[in-house]
């Protein structure tokens, strides 16, 4: 399943190269609740401004 997401997200933006795609995945895995926190302020922003 991993591999059909990649394969998706590299057609569906050029410009991402596969060792970016990489790096991202690393990224994620090592900082969870940074990512978390981020997705839960722009939530929060996108309710305050709609």
């Amino acid at each position: 399943m991993q591999l059909h997401k990649e394969t998706v997200l590299l057609t569906s933006y050029l410009s991402l190269s596969a060792t970016d795609l990489a790096n991202a995945w690393a990224y994620a895995e090592a900082f969870p609740d940074e990512i978390e926190t981020e997705i839960r302020e722009n939530d929060e922003v996108m309710y305050e401004y709609p």
